[in-house]
């Protein structure tokens, strides 16, 4: 069975240094002085952040769960703004570096509680990987999901090692935080129940197994008020806006997703994940044929090795089951998550290596945080967004008779908690509400005949008054005196169904011409940052002024 941690860990320490744990504790230093380095660089937040932000100053809860992931953030984000915290965007930014610190130490529980080791292979593959660093620490749920997966995963080992009360109830507890924070924490949970009762199975135990169900009851109940939320969206129609976020489930865009997270720093650390997990599946297979049997591992060694494969298969074949299901695009941040598990079952599954086998790994895990240190350095160095940058800019020099146009429209998001002049406004389509993701109104937008109208209504009168317009986004300048690009017909379109990409580009793109065919200027203004922006919204700046027949 899972045994405690050895207290004789504790007293070779103090008898001698174990390499193991020096290196273990350098790379914690190191990797938390990596998420120091990301808040002095990430800046302003960007537009899925200023999601969170916006839906945390709610009035009620059943608002907050207005997003793609439950409550727990929203709510945790208003808690911190309300003892004070949340002033500025450096103290929220603090708010992600603490979550991403805690799944640091997440990482240790795990470890420790399920094998009582440190988690020098954990530390090196998700610690220094630049995907978990930049998302975790972002006002986003992943790294929070993140956490909360590792520390019901360490909950798990305690109870299976003393299947008691107290145990129980932590373990309910930290199911419970887990799913309301992501979604796809319901798949990584099933997988560690899974295990949990392949464990009670061979150990004939069925009090434990029907504490285990016990403790899984709350954090199912808890989703139960989200159901006539997510059902109407897994339901909706396309034409309503919601259901457009649904396409296909595309496998090739699933394995270059989770190969850009797996793959950092960098790319050849997909071999290195690749090869822990055909062991950890080695090893559960050697352990389930042994059933314990002493020449090959001792019965606690086995539990672990078997609770890791069937995590991690289970956990695995339900992550791609659940996209399959969802049928939204990915990113590669969505799989923060399971990588975070994958890690956890491979220090449960580890071998204990000795002698010269194990300066041999100690050594090729040292020399790969020797060369991942400094690219993680750089993964850190990047700001989300420039948008507060731009906003700075116009405000000094957008007078309040100017008019801006933000497109496309999401950037609207981001540009709204950062723009505060007297200074009209609006996005490529123009929408009501830019506080959060309103894929509704954009749909509706599609269905609308001569949809930018107001816009260009806007833009004539501006110039005519011999005001300036500014465009906030991306754009090209086209040639000036062409016809305006045709306005699209209304969805589905043949090849695009109702998606609104075909839109956005075609509205950016009638709105540029009208901008070359009615202006006497129209050139980029340059923004001096000095620093690297993430190309998720790296916004440019354009003005144009006087008025053209």
């Amino acid at each position: 069975m899972l045994t405690a941690p050895p207290a004789r860990s504790w007293l070779r320490l103090r008898n001698r240094v174990d390499p193991e744990w020096v290196l273990a504790v350098v790379l914690t230093v190191v990797v938390a002085g990596l998420h120091v380095v990301f808040l002095e660089h990430a800046g302003g937040f960007w537009r899925d952040e200023v999601n969170t932000l916006n839906l945390a100053e709610r009035a009620s809860v059943s608002e907050m769960a207005n997003d793609s992931f439950p409550v727990l953030l929203p709510c945790l984000v208003r808690a911190w703004s309300g003892v004070g915290l949340g002033g500025s965007d450096m103290r929220l930014r603090l708010l992600g570096v603490f979550i991403g610190l805690g799944l640091l130490a997440a990482l240790w529980v795990a470890a420790w509680v399920g094998r009582g080791a440190p988690p020098v292979l954990s530390l090196v593959l998700v610690g220094l990987n630049g995907t978990v660093l930049v998302y975790g620490d972002s006002l986003r749920a992943f790294g929070l999901g993140s956490l909360l997966v590792a520390l019901t995963a360490a909950a798990l080992c305690w109870f299976l090692r003393c299947p008691g009360r107290k145990q129980t109830v932590w373990l309910g507890m930290a199911a419970l935080l887990s799913v309301q924070a992501l979604y796809t924490n319901v798949v990584l949970l099933g997988a560690l129940w899974l295990g949990g009762g392949v464990i009670c199975w061979q150990r004939r135990s069925g009090p434990a197994a029907a504490r285990l169900l016990a403790a899984g009851l709350p954090a199912a109940l808890s989703l139960l008020p989200y159901w006539s939320k997510v059902l109407p969206m897994l339901q909706a129609t396309p034409e309503s806006g919601v259901g457009t976020l649904r396409t296909v489930f595309r496998p090739g865009l699933a394995f270059a997703s989770l190969s850009t997270a797996a793959g950092s720093p960098f790319p050849q650390f997909i071999y290195a994940w690749a090869l822990a997990s055909l062991a950890v599946v080695g090893l559960g297979v050697a352990a389930a044929r042994s059933r314990g049997d002493a020449a090959n591992a001792s019965p606690e060694v086995h539990e672990r090795r078997l609770l890791a494969a069937v995590t991690l298969l289970a956990s695995g074949a339900g992550f791609i089951a659940f996209l399959w299901f969802a049928r939204l695009r990915t990113e590669p941040w969505y799989f923060l998550p399971l990588l975070v598990l994958a890690a956890v079952c491979f220090e449960l599954s580890r071998q204990q290596f000795r002698g010269w086998a194990r300066a041999v790994w100690l050594g090729v895990i040292a020399a790969a945080a020797v060369l991942a240190v400094p690219a993680a350095q750089r993964a850190v160095q990047w700001r989300f967004t420039n948008a507060d940058l731009v906003a700075e800019r116009l405000r000094h020099e957008a007078a309040p008779e100017d008019f801006v146009i933000v497109t496309p429209w999401n950037r609207g998001i981001s540009f709204e908690r950062y723009f505060h002049n007297l200074t009209r406004w609006n996005t490529v389509p123009p929408l009501a509400d830019h506080r959060t993701h309103r894929y509704d109104l954009v749909q509706r937008q599609t269905q609308t005949p001569d949809a930018l109208r107001p816009l260009f209504e806007s833009i004539t009168n501006t110039l005519a008054s011999g005001r300036r317009v500014w465009v906030v986004g991306q754009l090209e300048l086209p040639a000036r005196g062409l016809a305006l690009p045709a306005e699209l017909p209304p969805p589905p379109l043949k090849s695009t169904g109702w998606s609104t990409g075909p839109y956005n580009r075609n509205w950016r793109e009638q709105v540029a011409q009208f901008l070359s065919n009615h202006s006497r200027r129209f050139e980029p203004v340059a923004i001096e940052d000095g620093q690297a922006i993430n190309e998720n919204e790296r916004l440019e700046l354009f003005v144009t002024e006087g008025w053209a027949e």
